[in-house]
């Protein structure tokens, strides 16, 4: 699982376990071996766990009774706790109906930047080694700290250290900025008027160019055209396969869009 893989003690379950794997994994969560439990749909029902301090909706349900019973486990007994759903602007009316269902506002926030949450991040470290230290919690590393000491400068091993504690944040990033440096914008003759969403648009870059989704960027539908961005390595295959291609029932023309690449 890729939390794993990014250091995170999380485990996973989903229907098709069994119930003795079902059972170990909700004990270690229960217990407090595992921090984070990732749950389908399906495999989220019923669930009863004390103590949940955040719930986060990947998804959200297509039900509001079922969206308000999943955040319903975190914030118990007179306790508070926090609910995060990442929507998206197609699913703006369901908000509504789960806000009319719950009786509530929910308040709509921006994702953070890689840079926000490094910052975060660094705070927090601050904040955690200097409780450490005042606990005594750092006693045990003691003799492990000095033996790093001898082969490197305090400032340069306490660097080192940190490249690790932020190396999958600093991964996301990279990404991140290494994608859009070399992202095109093109031009699509069919907009909002022709009923097109940024859905369809998708849809037909991955089928008919057979580019991968990860090489898409963002799609910004007009009443009468488009803009999408894809890769620079993409481009020039996205053209020559979309270029007077069928779309909605209307022959369709695709350009490089006028101007500079986004960077």
């Amino acid at each position: 699982m890729k939390l794993k893989k990014m250091g995170y003690n999380s485990d996973a379950i989903h229907g098709d376990y069994t119930q003795a794997k079902r059972e170990s994994v909700m004990g270690s969560f229960k217990s407090g071996d595992v921090d984070i439990l990732v749950a389908t749909d399906v495999a989220a029902r019923g669930l009863d766990i004390q103590d949940v301090t955040h719930v986060v909706n990947f998804s959200i349900p297509q039900n509001p009774d079922s969206y308000v019973h999943r955040i319903g486990r975190t914030g118990r007994a007179g306790k508070s706790g926090v609910a995060i759903s990442f929507v998206t602007p197609k699913e703006y009316r369901q908000l509504k109906g789960i806000e009319k269902q719950a009786k509530t506002r929910l308040k709509k926030k921006k994702l953070p930047t890689s840079e926000e949450v490094l910052k975060a991040r660094q705070k927090a470290i601050i904040d955690d080694v200097s409780g450490a230290i005042e606990d005594g919690e750092h006693e045990r590393f003691r003799d492990f700290a000095r033996k790093i000491l001898v082969y490197n400068e305090p400032e340069d091993a306490v660097a080192g250290i940190l490249s690790i504690a932020f190396e999958d944040i600093l991964e996301v990033r990279d990404r991140i900025e290494q994608k859009e440096e070399y992202m095109t914008k093109l031009f699509v003759t069919i907009g909002r008027n022709a009923n097109v969403t940024p859905k369809d648009i998708v849809k037909t870059i991955v089928n008919e160019a057979k580019v991968p989704f990860n090489m898409i960027g963002k799609i910004a539908v007009k009443d009468s055209f488009t803009f999408v961005e894809v890769s620079g390595d993409h481009a020039g295959q996205v053209v020559r396969s979309l270029d007077r291609f069928m779309l909605k029932g209307k022959t369709i023309r695709v350009e490089k869009a006028k101007g500079k690449k986004r960077t």
